[in-house]
């Protein structure tokens, strides 16, 4: 064999090496790039699960801020009409609660008994249960002054109740009420509503007997 073929069978048997040593390398070398690739989608997927996750709870943490101030404007603005309410009734003399503007219109007593049994009437959706001894026609029997204040002191209680533990996150819950279907935020709002209603009637009351709504007097 002369050199130049020892060569060239050298170099061949060198080639063939190499291009084995390439081939075996090769499907090793891609196992490792489809492991790679695995744990990258693997990180993505985690990485996007707990980004949902943190935004679940923003979210979560987002509703539950609303809901709580709105909870506390609810209490604070039912404390406010009921805190007037109850200031306007120690105003008037007690020889005003028989006062009515015309025949067959609510007297003053008449007035606040009227709230006070809304108060604890509206609160029954809320597991309130009318005071057993609030009976039927309290609206027109109570007429006393002392009397007719510390009723409507007690329905105010239940209804700051009402609205300090009403679960505002269930409110669109649907319950029986005058005989339809109605949410629970809409009860709310008709028992705040109405504390506002009546309270702008006895300040006219007030006005037409000479009484001065106390947290006017003086301006």
């Amino acid at each position: 064999m002369t050199f130049g073929n020892v060569l060239r069978s050298t170099s061949l048997g060198a080639f063939a090496l190499v291009f084995l040593g390439t081939a075996i390398a090769l499907p090793a070398f891609a196992h490792d790039g489809d492991h790679q690739e695995g744990q990258d989608k693997a990180m993505m997927k985690s990485d996007a699960e707990h980004a949902a996750m943190a935004g679940d709870e923003m979210k979560m943490e987002m509703e539950m801020a609303s809901t709580d101030a709105m909870q506390a404007a609810l209490v604070g603005n039912f404390g406010e009409v009921s805190k007037k309410l109850l200031d306007l009734a120690e105003a008037f003399p007690a020889d005003k609660y028989s006062w009515r503007p015309a025949e067959g219109i609510r007297s003053v007593s008449e007035v606040f008994m009227h709230v006070a049994g809304a108060n604890f009437f509206l609160s029954g959706p809320f597991g309130q249960e009318m005071p057993a001894d609030f009976e039927k026609g309290m609206e027109k029997k109570v007429t006393e002054k002392a009397d007719v204040i510390a009723w409507l002191k007690r329905s105010i209680d239940y209804a700051h109740k009402t609205f300090a533990s009403a679960d505002l996150a269930q409110g669109g819950d649907q319950v029986e009420f005058f005989g339809q279907e109605m949410s629970k935020d809409s009860i709310l709002l008709i028992l705040l509503g109405h504390n506002h209603e009546h309270l702008g009637q006895a300040i006219a009351y007030a006005r037409s007997t000479g009484v001065v709504p106390p947290w006017s007097a003086g301006s």
